[in-house]
């Protein structure tokens, strides 16, 4: 078997922060498998290569881009070979592979395709170690290609690196990721490579606006109409008499596996005959071992789920009855229905209507001219979007149109309209703006390149010049139009995410707009990437990276827009704005929550201003928060059971903050009779009107509260309380994985903890590996979350306030494998939580008692809301 040269090795020192991954390196290489998380610019690639140096064997090198598969040679060459000259068994055709061969996930999986047995060329090399460079991207037909060969070599080592690991996906997809990639055994951190200096320290801002009136009106107008139809639905004689009909209620008995293979549809029915006056629903609910008090009312989210299936999936109704089809016909009219699925509480184009808001030119101008203020000639300004829209150019002086969408053109001109005083540029695959001052700039480096450029004045603003290049050269555009913004010649760049938004590398960059609609946490993380490099000749450099949102002010949970952006956050690790911790997730921003229907906006923004002028401050604070000798810490955060009652009475979400209100409440009382006591003669009369002005307030305030408290105790009478014994879970989850063999760090050395705070508890283990530290708080978060479809579950029964309740628990992925490895899941539940039954949920009782569990789950008053976080403590 070819071998790599004896000589060949890393020239110089490891920074320490790699030195840790190095030192753990036996590991790795006796587990034959590597896959490191690391932020851009950690060095991921020099770890790379020198894991297929200590693997020594023929090796295949797959990257996203043809500028990164020529990055990994150059890079071999540059700091491990001793040589000027590439080797000729390095090579970048898979049609003749050397002892390296690199290519292109595209490439790759185009040759795969071509034929079955293609792979033999390579497997004929005898190529042993696959290395997977951004193996983020590996989640589509890439994977396919990529999961075909690994699964044709005998015993692999897989190296895969990446920056940003898919947590968004779904479920499927991640044990895709996972199943190629393995999970994850290292993770160099954000706040590793700023203390090392190379990182520059940043901060995450998030700048608000409300919709344009005009887009105010489309979404009250879909509100509107989606409440009228759920008034009508409810009293539609025809529509109710096929629910009543339907084999799932009048039969359900001879349905049992059906109905357990979908509880959502069956218990949606349920809920809209109860809601309906129906008494239809009162003998199949039976089935779901669920009182029927305890059916939660039909809103929106219920209603969609039983029309997506009635109206498009159902196979036991007639499809083509008129009122089905009237449904649909009115809800298609509505703009309700998408790809055959019902939307009542929002719909694309809604969405749309909110992530390409016009009210983000807006946003963009005032946090451009608020810079601009801040940073002065220093403004590096890079603003990310989409789309171009080359249409919206005017194409003559008075030819300005009303500016409606977001893309490069209508920020350019909302910008140029405003009359800033700094040059703006715009650089796309088919569009280049430079001002007409940057000419002198541009005609030095078409002399040196020995190119040519062509000029055309804008026709509505001569102090702006549109440049091209010809084909030959075309590749030269981004370079020259990066020169232009890092010698200031350009101080705001506006681009599109395709171009700029991976691999683009400008260190100047100090405030970046990104006004891209992209929601993943992979592509966000990207783009932000090219704001915190450090810059030479500027060691006190900081970043300010602006996120764009739109608010829907009909929404409790601030519409799409503001998810997609908490989505966002939940794998963006930074500085808290006024805590000194370093964590992922959006509450670190202290910004506003839902809901929003009363939150001033300018408020919230002149925060956020504030906050982005102290960048010196900025500096200071991550200096002292990575000077501590921390190390980044996984760590699900699970919310204290919440309540559906007036925020007055969550505290802590216990019977102990109602019994300490009341207390509190009866103190007032007793002091205010001693004050009005005829004894007291310090009183004023005025001091006696405003204490008994109070009094009246508070006894309104009880008044008003006092139909809350009894639903209060109900609730906390009915429900356990999982924190109270999530380290006992913890430790369950811990040892059944060691004993499992799925965890490698013995539990003796291992400690796990639990950290209770007002509104969360926080639960983590430390002294293990990376690896186990994710596969534990994975399974952790299977069993504090609502059961979904498991193979086994726990039944367990506990005490609550002198009554027995019957909980159920999802026995995590991991271990729900086999029987053997649950029993040894249930033992350890056993030993530490007390008496409990395991339940296979594939057989006809297993799958009654599952569908009384997800049921249950599904009508709970409580909303489960575990997070994962990554901590730097």
């Amino acid at each position: 078997m070819e071998k790599f040269p004896s000589d060949i090795q890393f020239k110089y020192p490891w920074r320490s922060y790699q030195q840790k991954v190095i030192d753990d390196m036996e590991t790795f290489l006796e587990k034959r498998h590597l896959h490191l998380v690391a932020p851009p610019g950690s060095g991921k690639t020099v770890i790379g290569l020198e894991m297929m140096l200590r693997f020594n064997q023929a090796t295949l090198i797959l990257a996203p881009t043809i500028a990164i598969r020529n990055q990994w040679i150059h890079r071999f060459i540059e700091l491990f070979y001793q040589k000027k000259e590439k080797p000729d068994w390095i090579t970048t055709d898979l049609e003749n592979p050397g002892l390296v061969t690199v290519s292109t996930y595209q490439g790759f999986h185009q040759w795969m395709t071509k034929e079955k047995d293609v792979s033999k060329v390579l497997l004929a090399k005898q190529i042993k170690t696959l290395v997977l460079d951004e193996a983020h991207h590996l989640r589509t037909a890439w994977w396919k290609s990529a999961m075909r060969f690994e699964n044709q070599l005998s015993d692999p080592a897989i190296v895969a690196l990446t920056a940003t690991p898919p947590y968004d996906v779904t479920v499927q997809e991640w044990d895709r990721y996972i199943e190629l990639c393995g999970e994850i055994d290292a993770e160099i951190s954000i706040a590793e490579l700023v203390r090392e200096s190379e990182l520059a320290p940043f901060q995450d801002y998030v700048w608000m606006s409300n919709p344009m009136n005009t887009e105010k009106e489309k979404i009250n107008r879909f509100r509107r109409h989606v409440n009228e139809y759920q008034e009508q639905i409810r009293l539609n004689s025809s529509f109710i008499e096929i629910i009543e009909s339907h084999p799932y209620i009048n039969e359900s008995s001879l349905h049992t596996e059906e109905i357990l293979s979908d509880p959502t549809y069956f218990v949606s029915m349920l809920i809209f005959l109860k809601e309906a006056g129906s008494g239809a629903w009162l003998e199949p609910v039976k089935i779901t071992g669920v009182k029927t008090n305890k059916l939660p009312e039909l809103n929106l989210e219920w209603l969609e789920i039983l029309l997506s299936r009635l109206l498009y999936k159902e196979t036991l109704v007639d499809m083509k009855q008129p009122v089905l089809d009237e449904q649909r016909k009115y809800l298609k009219r509505l703009g309700a229905i998408e790809r055959q699925k019902v939307f009542l509480t929002s719909n694309k184009r809604l969405n749309r209507i909110l992530v390409q808001s016009p009210s983000k030119l807006n946003s963009i101008e005032e946090i451009a001219r608020l810079e601009a203020s801040a940073l002065k000639e220093q403004l590096r300004m890079v603003i990310l979007t989409d789309y171009i829209r080359k249409e919206d150019l005017p194409t003559q002086v008075g030819d300005e149109k009303e500016l409606r969408r977001l893309g490069a053109v209508p920020i350019f001109e909302k910008l140029r309209r405003e009359g800033l005083e700094f040059p703006v540029g715009v650089v796309t695959g088919s569009l280049s703006i430079i001002p007409k001052k940057a000419l002198i700039e541009v005609n030095k480096l078409a002399n040196k390149w020995n190119i040519d450029v062509t000029k055309k004045e804008l026709p509505h603003d001569p102090r702006f010049v549109e440049i091209s290049l010809n084909s030959t050269a075309n590749h030269r555009m981004v370079q020259l139009m990066t020169i232009l913004f890092e010698q200031g010649h350009i101080k705001v760049l506006i681009g599109t995410t395709a171009l700029l938004g991976e691999g683009w590398d400008a260190p100047s960059i100090n405030s970046l707009i990104l006004a891209s609609y992209v929601g993943s946490f992979m592509l966000s993380n990207q783009m932000r990437g090219r704001a915190i490099r450090v810059e030479k000749g500027n060691p006190t450099k900081t970043a300010n990276i602006w996120h764009l949102v739109c608010l829907d002010p009909t929404r409790f949970d601030g519409g799409e827009d503001y998810l997609s952006l908490t989505r966002r956050f939940e794998a963006l690790i930074g500085l808290g704005h006024t805590k000194g911790v370093i964590q992922s997730g959006i509450n670190r921003l202290d910004i506003a929550e839902p809901p929003f229907r009363k939150l001033d906006i300018d408020t919230e923004n002149k925060k956020m201003l504030s906050r982005s002028s102290e960048r010196s401050r900025l500096f200071k604070r991550w200096k002292e928060a990575v000077e501590v000798d921390g190390k980044l810490k996984e760590k699900l955060r699970t919310d204290k059971s919440q309540v559906n009652v007036p925020s007055m009475f969550i505290f802590g979400n216990t019977v102990k903050a109602l019994i300490a209100s009341i207390a509190a409440t009866i103190s007032f009382f007793v002091l205010f009779m001693l004050i009005l006591s005829d004894g007291n003669e310090v009183v004023t009369g005025s001091t006696k009107t405003i204490f008994i002005f109070v009094t009246i307030f508070i006894i309104i305030g009880i008044m008003l509260a006092s139909r809350n408290i009894w639903k209060l105790l109900k609730i906390t009478y009915k429900n356990i309380s999982v924190e109270k014994s999530l380290g006992q879970i913890g430790e369950v989850i811990y040892h059944s994985l060691y004993e499992a063999g799925l965890a490698d760090t013995n539990p003796k050395g291992v400690t796990i903890k639990t950290d209770e705070f007002s509104a969360n508890v926080f639960c983590w283990v430390e002294d293990c590996t990376i690896y186990d530290q994710n596969i534990y708080l994975h399974s952790l978060l299977e069993v504090c979350d609502p059961i979904q479809n498991p193979r086994y579950i726990i039944r367990r029964e506990a005490k609550a306030l002198f009554r027995t309740k019957v909980d159920y628990h999802t026995v995590p992925y991991e271990l729900a494998k086999n029987k053997e490895t649950a029993e040894i899941f249930l033992k350890h539940w056993v030993e530490r939580l007390g008496k409990a039954e395991l339940i296979y949920t594939r057989t006809t009782e297993g799958r009654k008692v599952l569908l009384e569990a997800r049921t249950d789950a599904m009508s709970s008053e409580f909303v489960s809301k575990s997070q994962q976080l990554s901590v730097w403590e």
